[in-house]
């Protein structure tokens, strides 16, 4: 489904930046800071962004009240493309029934802005593509879908979930997104971002293609983990291969993702 960002359809209620901050950021800002691929990071202070990529810097002014965004619940930092290309700032306020970006490109910044509130998710290798979160609840904020903005399009595209696994095989299609970011790792290429979420039932890895099309695979992670999945991380490996990891560090699951396979390591 694809929709233009200028018609009024959204009541567009995401799972806002300020959802996403930890708990206990206050006082003075800090600098913030987000990694792409190797070499390309972006660093905010004091109103300029400071680009690093390919041995190159770029700086330019951001207007107040724009933060590179949160990814996770645990304050990781997202917004830069793998190659370093492209920067997505985030304003935490949706004034005037819009949610406000900036991209910021070979030194310059264009603003973006989508009716209703929507979160930045992700970003494409070579930014050709952003990723979005829309709340579908408006009770409950662990309720969202994620869309696909075609940067040359100018439409965002529903993320529809190509298939769901857990360990036992294959899952219901019908499967819905419910739960809270808690730590994300990407592919070593940048092609693909893994999200670790919390949820009430049970926790999940989201697969998501970056700039692949609007499409992804969920990992059902076993419902006894529900606990101490806020104490788990994830690490990438070659193959579309992601781990699961404990809070010392062990690896208590691996997932198979272009074969739909869980596997789980014993006692875990």
């Amino acid at each position: 489904m694809k929709i233009s960002p200028l018609r009024p359809l959204f009541a567009l209620a995401a799972v806002s930046a300020i959802a996403l901050a930890p708990a206990g950021v206050s006082g003075a800002p800090a600098p913030e800071r987000a990694a792409g691929g190797p070499g390309a990071s972006a660093t905010l202070a004091h109103g300029v962004l400071t680009v690093r990529s390919h041995g190159t810097t770029e700086r330019v002014s951001v207007p107040s009240g724009y933060h590179l965004p949160f990814v996770t619940v645990r304050g990781e930092r997202g917004g830069v493309s793998f190659d370093g290309s492209t920067v997505v700032l985030a304003r935490q306020d949706a004034a005037g029934g819009r949610s406000r970006f900036l991209i910021a490109e070979s030194g310059q910044v264009t603003p973006l802005a989508l009716r209703g509130r929507v979160a930045f998710d992700a970003i494409a290798p070579n930014g050709s593509a952003i990723y979005l979160t829309r709340r579908t609840s408006a009770t409950d904020a662990t309720r969202y879908v994620v869309l696909e903005y075609a940067r040359s399009a100018q439409t965002l595209n529903t993320v529809g979930v190509k298939s769901v696994f857990s360990s036992a095989g294959p899952e219901a299609a019908a499967w819905k997104m419910r739960g809270l970011p808690v730590a994300r790792t990407a592919a070593a290429d940048g092609t693909w971002a893994y999200t670790l979420y919390t949820a009430r039932e049970y926790p999940f890895i989201h697969a998501l293609p970056l700039g692949q099309g609007p499409w992804a695979v969920c990992i059902e992670l076993p419902e006894s983990w529900h606990a101490r999945v806020a104490t788990m991380s994830l690490r990438a490996q070659p193959g579309n291969i992601v781990q699961v990891l404990n809070a010392s560090g062990a690896v208590v699951a691996t997932a198979d993702v272009m074969h739909a396979k869980l596997t789980l390591a014993p006692q875990t």
